[in-house]
């Protein structure tokens, strides 16, 4: 062949090609092993495939959905390598089911016919159209799957949710109590979940109204001390950073406010605006108490030490950490400089007995 002729004949080929790459439809054509040798534009978009040449050379198969066990679109390849040997067309009644790139199924129907260079056959020309109806059926499949997968994750979430001592809650930004666990439940007096459009939360036999504010709400759980705190500082601090944590207290079933320790958090929706509004509450009353009785425990010591009229004092290392009134009247030496210097006292003991002094810091 002439460089002329070579030339004609490459502007014919690209010219077809091109007549392909326009057409609607998805063509493509095998070889006798199974193979790409070609797929026009159509092809590659519904198969989600931005470049052709990543599927040229691959087989058939790679792009069937093997997963389902459909018989025919198992055996499509080697039916299609049958045509390319046999000579004759061959029209797929049934639905092939072929796999998109990112794997999602395509229900088509397959039409294949011989492809020939002259008296030879050079492979199968395979064209494919959307199965439209059974295409429906599997995207409602996957949106079911989907759905129960989300229900299974919900219903996964809120038993673990259960399980956790403290109090968890989720409100709309309108006020509706949406979820609380089951501490919130035994805690607050609530039997079943409550939600507040339909007035099921009570306590200490009063109903929250119907339709309420989170303010509301807030001042139904909390004492008004608390309720303030949180309607003046909490969520104003959530809506704004997204987090607050502070210690407030809530009304328990019996009517007695325990003391908490509670953290708001203000989700936000994909245009950056607080929808709803999550907290978990920490019964910190047992800590509370704790720490009462130290301070009181402390107050009753200090109360003895400072009225006995011995000089009494308590030292760690070089640290004085705390000296008795009858400090000062014995040893004429103020507390302040006693605490700045652990050893000042030895100055006004005995040298005989300085060295007994040492030993007693």
């Amino acid at each position: 062949m002439t460089y002329d002729a070579a030339q004609r004949e490459g502007h014919r080929l690209a010219f077809l090609a091109s007549i392909l790459d326009s057409q609607p439809g998805a063509v493509c054509v095998v070889d006798k092993e199974g193979c790409f040798t070609y797929i026009n534009a159509a092809a590659c978009q519904r198969l989600g495939y931005p470049d052709p040449e990543e599927l040229l050379g691959e087989r058939l198969e790679s792009v069937v959905y093997a997963y389902r066990d459909d018989p025919c679109a198992l055996a499509l390849t080697e039916q299609l390598i049958q045509v390319a040997r046999t000579g004759s067309s061959q029209n797929f009644e049934s639905v092939t089911w072929l796999r998109t790139r990112n794997g999602d199924p395509l229900a088509v129907i397959v039409e294949a016919a011989v492809l020939r260079e002259g008296e030879k056959t050079a492979g199968t020309v395979v064209t494919f159209r959307e199965c439209k109806k059974q295409q429906e059926c599997v995207d409602e499949d996957i949106h079911s799957v989907q759905q129960d997968s989300k229900t299974k994750f919900q219903q996964q979430l809120i038993a673990l949710l259960d399980q956790t001592p403290d109090i968890i809650a989720l409100h709309d930004i309108s006020g509706q109590l949406i979820y609380v666990n089951a501490a919130g439940r035994e805690k607050l007096g609530v039997p079943d979940i409550p939600r507040a459009s339909d007035g099921q939360l009570c306590q200490c036999g009063t109903a929250i109204p119907v339709e309420p504010s989170i303010g509301a709400f807030i001042y139904f759980c909390h004492p008004a001390w608390a309720a303030e705190l949180l309607l003046n500082e909490g969520l104003p601090t959530a809506r704004r950073d997204g987090f607050w944590q502070g210690e407030t207290a809530i009304w328990n079933a019996a009517g007695e406010e325990v003391a908490t320790s509670q953290v708001i958090i203000g989700h936000r929706n994909d245009s950056g605006e607080v929808v709803q509004f999550s907290t978990i509450i920490r019964d910190i009353s047992d800590l509370k108490r704790a720490q009462q009785e130290v301070a009181e425990s402390e107050q009753r010591f200090r109360l003895i030490a400072n009225t006995i009229s011995d000089a009494f004092w308590l030292r760690k290392d070089n640290q004085i950490l705390y000296v008795n009134p009858a400090y000062e009247r014995i040893w004429g030496q103020s507390a302040e400089l006693f605490r700045a210097d652990a050893d000042s006292f030895l100055e006004d003991v005995h040298p005989e007995d300085r060295e007994r002094g040492h030993l007693a810091r």
